[in-house]
């Protein structure tokens, strides 16, 4: 059980920096087009 423990935290842990990973490509492609767009950031 705690090694299930450990495994669903790193799981979840890993989870979280692929969300995060992809939000920051998301902000970046956003803003890139709002450069492109002519307004500012």
């Amino acid at each position: 059980y705690f090694h299930f423990k450990n495994d669903s935290r790193y799981f979840y842990k890993a989870l979280l920096h692929i969300f995060m990973l992809f939000h920051n490509i998301y902000f970046s492609i956003v803003s890139n087009n709002r450069l492109y767009a002519g307004g500012g950031p």
